[in-house]
């Protein structure tokens, strides 16, 4: 064979092998790009699921979170109104026997040290309600303080209520509900001149 002739058949034989590897690193590449695609796509909807799982976590973390203080909360005010219901022989007798009643200074001072450490700006304020209770029905004359005392306990316990549901700071209207009721009882006037809720603040 021409020597020429082997000199052109191998620059036709390295020309077709560089054309063949070229082809293959085309070939190649577009797969690589693909997969490369392809597990970018994976990667984000992979990281789609943990951000859906995280929410998922967080609002079930919040909830357990309010859950756990709605329980916390009803524990406080079943113990409040056990103590509510305690209270109503020394409020209808007045504040020097109330210190003689067994256990009762005791469980006060217990419930309003639950009170500054439960999660809830109003939990002192149904007790800061008791206390002016008592002081209004004592300023009721004896023959209408039991039946005033007991309205004002089941009142009480209204309010103990109404704070699991809505925990927040509430200035309870208890004085004013006390003093028209019994001024109906006094007068039988049936029209009270009340124009609150039980569980708000009187206008000024």
């Amino acid at each position: 064979m021409d020597p020429s002739n082997v000199i052109n058949f191998g620059l036709l034989v390295v020309t077709a092998v560089s054309a063949i590897i070229a082809i293959i690193a085309v070939v190649d590449a577009r797969k690589s790009r693909t997969a490369a695609a392809a597990d970018a796509e994976a990667a984000t909807r992979s990281a789609d699921r943990a951000a859906t799982a995280a929410e998922g976590i967080e609002r079930a973390l919040v909830a357990q979170g309010n859950s756990e203080r709605r329980v916390r909360r009803s524990d406080f005010a079943r113990d409040l109104m056990i103590w509510f219901d305690q209270s109503t022989v020394p409020m209808i007798l007045g504040g020097d026997v109330a210190i003689l009643v067994e256990g009762w200074s005791d469980t006060a001072e217990q419930l309003s040290a639950r009170a500054r450490v439960i999660d809830s700006l109003g939990a002192n304020n149904p007790m800061i309600a008791a206390r002016e209770a008592r002081v209004a029905v004592e300023r009721i004359p004896i023959e209408r303080r039991m039946k005033a005392a007991m309205q004002a306990t089941d009142l009480l316990k209204l309010y103990a209520e109404q704070w699991v549901d809505d925990p927040r700071e509430v200035d309870y209207a208890i004085v004013q509900w006390i003093e028209d009721d019994d001024e109906i009882e006094r007068t039988g006037d049936l029209k009270p001149k009340r124009t609150v809720t039980p569980g708000s603040t009187p206008p000024e």
